[in-house]
């Protein structure tokens, strides 16, 4: 059995071309509205995940952090995984 496989590419390609164009359009627009996510690599810093047996607060670690000769300016603290 043979298929009869007629395609107007041309006319195909009209729609492919819209299809890209919006696709584009929102991809600029939500970048300017959302703006990028800079990761560690771009921001010239360093990430240090430290996993602890008990859950412990901010408030907690913020003298530990102090004590080693680390400002508070330079430290993010962010919640982890609980398991």
């Amino acid at each position: 059995m043979r298929f009869n496989w007629n395609f107007d590419y041309v006319k195909g390609s009209k729609i492919a071309y819209i299809f890209s164009i919006i696709l584009t359009i929102t991809g600029i627009v939500s970048i300017l509205a959302l703006g990028l996510n800079y990761a560690v690599d771009f921001r010239a810093g360093s990430n240090v995940d430290i996993s602890v047996s008990k859950a412990i607060t901010a408030e907690q670690i913020k003298p530990i952090v102090k004590d080693i000769g680390v400002d508070e300016g330079d430290v993010t603290i962010t919640p982890g995984l609980t398991v």
